[in-house]
């Protein structure tokens, strides 16, 4: 039923639209790209060596079945979330 991409589809949803509303924050900026490319990478690893000790599992029916070794891509949606949501709220809040 692919469970984790709606509920990761809804969060981007979201963080999209914030982001385009502060689209000029991102505008020229490649550092957010070095950053993304970065953690990615790091989610990559580091998700695929918990689950390689079976420190987490996931229903194999919710996901779409698109991994990156071991890892689901469905995990990698929470890494773009961080770093396009992150860095709004920072200038929000600051």
């Amino acid at each position: 039923m692919m469970r984790y991409l709606l509920l990761n589809a809804g969060f981007l949803l979201v963080v999209v639209v914030v982001a385009l509303r502060n689209r000029t924050m991102f505008a020229g900026h490649k550092s957010y790209v070095i950053i993304a490319v970065g953690l990615l990478t790091l989610t990559a690893v580091f998700d695929n060596v918990i689950i390689a000790l079976n420190i987490v599992s996931y229903h194999a029916q919710w996901l779409t079945r698109i991994y990156v070794y071991r890892a689901p891509i469905e995990d990698f949606a929470y890494t773009l979330v961080g770093v396009m949501l992150i860095p709004v709220l920072w200038e929000r809040f600051k």
